[in-house]
């Protein structure tokens, strides 16, 4: 899998909306509704679920980071992000 470049991309990685609340719901947020799951491309996913799905995104055997999470949402509008050629540490 290539590194999301989008929210939508990270959330497309599941079959359909319905099954990542599936599995927040699995994970304790049995509050999350598919409501507010469809929104996320546009308005980020809520702090509290990024635990979370990074857990049901591994459980699902999905390559996604903590860094794919943050470096989508310090992206103006949250959309998409080209950080360019990114440094190493020494």
């Amino acid at each position: 899998m290539q590194t999301p470049t989008t929210l939508r991309e990270v959330i497309d990685l599941w079959p359909n909306r319905q099954a990542l609340v599936d599995d927040l719901a699995h994970l304790g947020h049995a509050r999350v509704t598919l409501a507010a799951v469809y929104k996320w491309p546009e308005n980020g996913i809520p702090a509290p679920y990024h635990f979370d799905v990074l857990r049901a995104a591994a459980a699902r055997g999905f390559a996604l980071t903590a860094e794919d999470i943050v470096r989508l949402h310090a992206a103006p509008g949250a959309t998409t992000v080209d950080l360019g050629p990114q440094e190493t540490a020494a």
